[in-house]
């Protein structure tokens, strides 16, 4: 152990770290210069494309100082504020973190918020200056910054360009003196944890694991410690950039994957403790709640007498499953029926099916709404399930979404396909949640949370890409705080949901702490900007004569659509922002309503302030208007406050020339004709329906 060195690169976003990666790839011999390819770690298209890492990714790499051999777990993270919770899962993996700055941008908003997450680990931080090679490179300046604004010595800072390779050995063998060895105990009992997961088409649910005390061995059986779940290891491997290494064993220290040959996603939860199955640990690697039911749906018989044989069915399944729990409830359209909660989709057709053949029920299942999305979580801990560990590894926080936006196939057909490709993306991004839910205009879809706008987009194009499937989604909100007259509290995410007006007492919205980081030329442009998104300056603070940090309490409402795509416009690009969520705060809000041809389009509802409800009701209908087809009838485009119409456009209708066949007479002939044809116009648009175009939905997002 005291050979293995196990680290990750921490950074703003575009500071270098993918190209730093590639290149303590290549020294450490991992890949020949043949095989080298840029951004070599990040293995989805999007990420080539854009240029980001979206996804950590772990690379075991063997380096040689001074005639010994070292072991290298290098975990390259993303750096945008959206993924900021890959970073913390991977930090807690790690001893120690490359802290990258570039030498000519100099510290930005992300570059302090990954600090904080690597101090809360008790990382040892190794600060590197990266891009020395660029002609406005003053790394000086930018060791000085790192020093003032994050407070940690800069004197030792290691000086490289990963682009053409300066400085990489010595940064290397900086790792080796400085970042700790791993500490435990290799002769306990198994205790690993899971810090990341993904499904493999031939494999199965694999799971990425930090051994901490212990071994793990091939053909070993170990327990899930949050299920208690038994299973025995296929293979074992360790991440290589090419070609996963097999291996016999993966020892305490050392980082590998667990192959136990499951096809059911939803056996590993990211965060829990892997342990060995005859000599369980004590306690797991961090605290881990037990499972709970997370699907729920409605059971109906198809035959309504059959009400009490399926309560009695259930009663006597319950002896033989102890998960499952259940209560009455009644539709208007399948009539009695139990809200019956299951431990997955599996679990939830498996339980169908028995009531069905052992009980000789025909039954019907409503669509099942998920409130947990996976029984494997990152950041969870595997040990023993005889033996359990006294303690999991750590304590490791789940990713809370900040944006919500409704997911609907175009092709409503798709709507199982778009569940199971939500459920694998939920193995390799564990900060996924979702819920189904239904819109009049768009189907069935999923209500899904997301860490930001950027990782709301990459969602989808990779749901789009990877999985074949045409999406369209709807305007991204943020979690409301309701206070009904009544006392009560609700929280709403879908703008459709808001109760009516007269039975609220306030709402309340969620505020986050805003820091931006810009050069001191844009200082005006900026403070307008986030005045004009209703935020209070709280700090600023002059970093040197040329930059200047900013600190504003903002509403998450109002830069959750095109608030960072603004200030990079407005700042030419230097600006840079972070956020963290602070707490709710009451505001004057309201729900603003699109009509269409009379009847309100929940997909297009959006809360916004009261005083710029007029504002932004005549931007939408205006937008509209140009988007939706003319139809044979007039059709009039509405924004309302509950039954208060603010704002009003009208596509006109495609008209024949009726009159085209009248070649002179009496002016009466043309008028009964005109008559004629608006009469049946009139019959048509109280009749008629409008089909909106995917494009309609997304104007909401364009206001602005």
């Amino acid at each position: 152990m005291k050979n293995i060195r196990n680290f990750s690169i921490i950074a703003h976003i575009d500071h270098g770290k993918s190209t730093l990666a590639d290149r303590i790839i290549q020294e450490c011999g991992a890949v020949s210069d043949r095989e080298l390819t840029t951004q070599m770690m990040d293995t989805m298209d999007i990420e080539q494309e854009r240029g980001i890492t979206i996804k950590a990714q772990s690379v075991r790499l063997d380096y040689v100082k001074d005639g010994e051999h070292y072991i290298l777990n290098l975990i390259d993270t993303p750096g945008h504020v959206d993924f900021s919770y890959e970073v913390s899962k991977s930090l807690a993996s790690s001893d120690g973190a490359l802290l990258i700055v570039d030498a000519a941008q100099g510290v930005e908003a992300q570059t302090i918020a990954n600090v904080y997450l690597a101090l809360d680990n008790d990382l040892e931080l190794i600060p590197v200056i990266n891009k020395i090679d660029l002609p406005a490179a003053e790394p000086e300046r930018v060791a000085e910054e790192i020093e003032t604004s994050i407070g940690i010595d800069a004197t030792d800072a290691v000086l490289v360009s990963a682009k053409t390779g300066i400085g990489i050995r010595e940064l290397i063998d900086a790792i080796v003196d400085r970042v700790p060895a791993p500490v435990g105990d290799p002769n306990a009992t198994t205790k690993a944890i899971i810090y990341d997961s993904w499904f493999d088409n031939y494999l199965g649910a694999l799971a990425l694991v930090r051994v901490f005390d212990g071994e793990i061995t091939k053909g070993q059986n170990i327990q899930l410690m949050s299920s208690k779940e038994e299973h025995q290891v296929l293979d074992l491997m360790y991440p290589h950039p090419k070609h996963k290494i097999k291996t016999p064993s993966i020892k305490a220290g050392e980082i590998g994957i667990v192959v136990l040959g499951l096809k059911e996603v939803s056996v590993i939860n990211v965060g829990d403790t892997i342990t060995d199955a005859k000599n369980p640990a004590a306690e797991p690697v961090g605290d881990y709640e037990p499972a709970k039911p997370f699907v729920f749906a409605g059971l109906y018989p198809i035959d309504t007498d059959k009400f009490e044989d399926l309560r009695d069915a259930l009663d006597k399944l319950k002896l033989n499953d102890s998960s499952l729990s259940y209560e009455p409830e009644t539709s208007v359209a399948l009539g009695f029926g139990f809200r019956v909660g299951f431990l997955g989709m599996l679990h939830m057709e498996v339980i169908k099916e028995r009531l069905e053949r052992e009980y000789g029920l025909d039954l019907i299942a409503t669509a099942p709404s998920l409130k947990e999305v996976s029984v494997i979580n990152v950041g969870d801990t595997i040990t023993d399930a005889k033996n359990p560990a006294a303690e999991p590894v750590g304590d490791y926080e789940p990713a809370k979404p900040f944006v919500f936006a409704g997911l609907y196939p175009i092709d409503t057909d798709k709507f199982e396909d778009l569940r199971d490709a939500l459920d694998k993306l939920k193995l390799n991004d564990s900060s996924l949640s979702y819920e189904p839910e239904t819109s009049v205009a768009l189907g069935f879809g999923f209500r899904v949370g997301f860490l930001g706008m950027l990782h709301m987009e990459v969602i989808k194009e990779r749901l789009e890409r990877e999985y074949g499937l045409d999406l369209i989604a709807t305007a991204p909100s943020v979690i409301y705080h309701v206070y009904m007259t009544d006392g009560s509290k609700i929280e709403v995410q879908n703008p459709s949901e808001l109760p009516p007006v007269q039975k609220i007492d306030k709402i309340e919205e969620p505020y986050v702490r805003a820091t931006v980081i810009t050069p001191s030329e844009y200082l005006g442009n900026i403070i307008t900007l986030l005045v004009s998104k209703r935020g209070n300056q709280s700090k600023m603070t002059y970093l040197n004569e040329d930059r200047v940090m900013l600190e504003y309490e903002i509403p998450m409402n109002e830069i959750v659509v095109d608030f960072y795509d603004t200030l990079k416009s407005i700042s030419k690009g230097y600006a840079s922002f972070d956020y963290e969520p602070l707490d709710f705060k009451v505001g004057d809000l309201v729900k603003l309503d699109i009509k269409v041809a009379g009847e309100a389009v929940d997909a297009l509802s959006v809360i916004v302030p009261r005083t710029q409800a007029l504002a932004r009701g005549r931007a939408l209908v205006k937008n509209m208007k140009e988007l939706i087809p003319r139809q044979l009838f007039e059709v009039a485009v509405q924004a309302s406050l509950g039954s208060q119409i603010i704002a009003r456009e009208t596509v006109k209708s495609m008209g024949k020339n009726v009159t085209a066949k009248c070649y002179g007479g009496d002016i009466t002939r043309k008028r009964k004709l005109l008559e004629k044809q608006k009469a049946g116009k009139k019959r048509m648009k109280s009749i008629g329906k409008v089909q909106l175009p995917q494009e309609a939905f997304m104007s909401v997002l364009k206001m602005d």
